[in-house]
């Protein structure tokens, strides 16, 4: 979002939560419920595990004498390429950590908008959360690795895993952007 009088552009890539040692993300495209509403838009769905698999120096050269031998074919090469993909980068499947994102837009209040953020995950397993990332985990499917967050300006660490975490935050046009995260 660009802010006219700030000359500023505000960008978040969703909800970012580590829980029992995994990263996991609301940024991820698959089908999520939402509404929108006058002002508001809302969102919910479930949190997808970012694949954190890389190949280790045997699997590589293993790979690497595959290319050399059977691999020199199109068909064979191909097929083995879409099912690395798959093992190593797209394969992945919704966790039972549930969040729900509502934006607000109301000039009224001097707010450019308000968002109020949870995360629910049915045991207390939540250890971290981040949000208003300017980028989150992207895969790059040929190239075999996510591009890892850079600056989270908000990070949460719980001392003890919660299995809540509410986060309402705001962008304001003079003072810019204020936090409040509840578990």
């Amino acid at each position: 979002m660009y802010d006219k009088k700030m000359k500023k552009t505000w960008s978040d890539s969703g909800i970012l939560v580590q829980s029992d040692g995994k990263w996991y993300t609301s940024g991820w495209l698959s089908r999520k419920s939402g509404s929108i509403r006058d002002e508001r838009i809302t969102i919910s769905g479930n949190m997808w595990k970012v694949p954190d698999k890389t190949m280790s120096p045997v699997s590589n050269i293993l790979l690497r004498l595959f290319q050399m031998t059977l691999g020199r074919s199109s068909t064979v090469s191909l097929w083995m390429k879409e099912r690395l993909r798959d093992v190593l980068i797209t394969k992945t499947k919704p966790s039972d950590i549930r969040y729900n994102r509502m934006i607000i837009f109301n000039e009224k209040s001097g707010e450019l908008m308000k968002i109020m953020d949870s995360v629910e995950s049915p045991g207390k397993s939540i250890a971290s959360i981040a949000i208003f990332a300017k980028d989150t985990h992207i895969y790059v499917p040929s190239s075999r690795y996510y591009v890892d967050m850079k600056d989270a300006p908000v990070q949460k660490y719980f001392v003890q895993p919660v299995d809540r975490v509410d986060i309402e935050w705001s962008i304001n046009s003079e003072s810019g952007v204020r936090f409040r995260i509840q578990q």
